[in-house]
């Protein structure tokens, strides 16, 4: 091995030196080096928004006419007697970069979404940033005959007292934001004459803050039909805080004139409204949801036929803490403190007929705990310490294993008379009247838990 490399060495050596020293290759660089990466505007083509890219018309100091992703490059004042940006087609996204669009005395709106834009399925966004001071409103969507053809999506926006003083809403858009179509993430509302966000047809609306949408007459802090509304608080709004949703889950709503009106509200919280705090409609579920010191005009939770609630507190409202129509059903709900009288004795709980009663309790309420219509079942509640305690309207019912203690009235009281209600196994102490009346063919025997031998007995 040694020997080899000794060999090969020694030919290397005995080589002329012109051919020992001859070039391998140009050391000299090809050119300049290539970009490797992608620029922003290759990432993300925006357009900055300038009279260039978005001239002016008569009406509207930038008028957007091309589709494309724009973006604002520094505040924006307004002018008397035109709108800020005019977008008049679709698949437009507009930045606004954390600027301001300040409107002045006599300006339009600050965004309006212009003739021609409802191409279907194309969405007009328009996020990040504020716009205030708008005296036709903060966005306005010019009206078209299909409310379902395109999209309006605002996000992570702050829209604030927008509106024409003293101007009725019929005048004038004059709220925050009102389109056809709209979804919302992220959007800050508040202290607009008109509504806060209003839109005809809505997918969604999330983690939003609307708030005192009443300056120049009542107006409701969300109006969004068919919509999904979630983690959003309302406050202070003269109409509804929420209103038309389909479905609400996990909001707030508070010091309105009411507060949720949807299908499905799932753990929500509305309190010091002036009218009720929860409405559901017909055929709706409410789930683990708190209403508080309620109307003394109106109820705390009415739901109409076929509503189904659940694990739910309403405490005060003047009408009843809550109020079901026809073929209700509620369950491990707690109702109490409504202690404002009315023709109505149902303070507590009132239902129509065929109303399935389970696992509640009512106390406090000044006139009835729990009215149930015809045809009802009450069953396994705890009624203590109100003006009444179950009173049966109508007949038909079967009351069975409940709680009814010292309640300044009858403890369970048919209205039917003798015969007209199926009760048995009930407890019932302490009342002005325990039972009434007392007998009968469907009113299992009044027995003591010592002596008591029949399965039907009341005590």
């Amino acid at each position: 091995m040694k020997t080899q490399r000794f060999l090969l060495t020694l030919a290397a050596l005995c080589l002329p030196p012109a051919a020992r020293l001859q070039a391998q290759g140009s050391l000299t660089p090809p050119g300049a080096p290539a970009p490797v990466m992608k620029t922003l505007t290759q990432l993300e083509p925006r357009t900055a928004l300038t009279s260039a890219t978005a001239p002016g018309d008569a009406s509207s100091l930038f008028v957007i006419t091309q589709p494309g992703n724009y973006y604002l490059t520094g505040n924006l004042t307004g002018v008397t007697g035109k709108n800020g940006i005019s977008i008049k087609t679709s698949s437009v996204t507009v930045d606004l970069n954390g600027f301001l669009l300040k409107g002045v005395p006599g300006s339009l709106s600050g965004v309006l979404l212009d003739d021609g834009i409802q191409a279907d399925g194309q969405i007009i966004t328009v996020k990040n940033g504020c716009i205030a001071g708008w005296e036709a409103g903060g966005i306005n969507d010019v009206f078209v005959p299909n409310p379902d053809a395109g999209r309006f999506c605002g996000e992570s926006l702050r829209v604030l007292g927008n509106g024409l003083a003293n101007s009725p809403p019929a005048a004038a858009n004059n709220g925050g934001i009102q389109v056809i179509s709209g979804d919302f993430t992220g959007c800050i509302v508040s202290h607009n004459a008109g509504a806060g966000i209003s839109a005809t047809v809505s997918r969604s609306v999330e983690s939003c803050i609307v708030s005192n949408n009443n300056d120049t007459v009542p107006a409701p802090g969300m109006k969004v039909s068919g919509a999904l509304v979630r983690y959003c608080i309302t406050v202070g709004n003269g109409l509804e805080g929420i209103s038309q949703a389909n479905a609400a889950h996990e909001c707030v709503s508070a010091d309105n004139e009411s507060g949720v009106t949807a299908y499905g509200m799932h753990h929500l919280v509305s309190y010091n409204n002036s009218m009720r705090s929860l409405f559901c409609g017909n055929i709706a579920v409410v789930s683990g949801c708190v209403a508080l010191s309620n109307a003394a005009t109106d109820r705390g939770l009415l739901g109409y036929d076929g509503c189904r609630i659940e694990d739910t507190i309403a405490l005060g409202g003047a009408l009843g803490a809550i109020e079901l129509w026809a073929d209700g059903h509620i369950t491990g709900c707690l109702m109490g403190n409504s202690t404002s009288p009315g023709a109505d004795p149902s303070n507590g709980l009132k239902t129509g007929i065929n109303a399935i009663i389970s696992d509640c309790s009512a106390s406090g309420n000044e006139l009835a705990g729990i009215t149930a219509g015809s045809g009802s079942t009450v069953t396994l509640c705890h009624v203590s310490a109100n003006g009444g305690g179950i009173y049966l309207a109508g007949s038909g019912s079967r009351v069975e294993g409940n709680k009814v203690r010292d309640n300044t009235g009858s403890g369970i009281f048919s209205v039917g008379g003798a015969g007209s209600d199926n009760i048995f196994n009930n407890l019932s102490a302490g009342n002005l009247s325990n039972y009434s009346p007392s007998s009968g063919a469907k009113f299992g025997p009044l027995q003591t838990p010592a002596t008591g031998l029949s399965k039907w007995a009341n005590f």
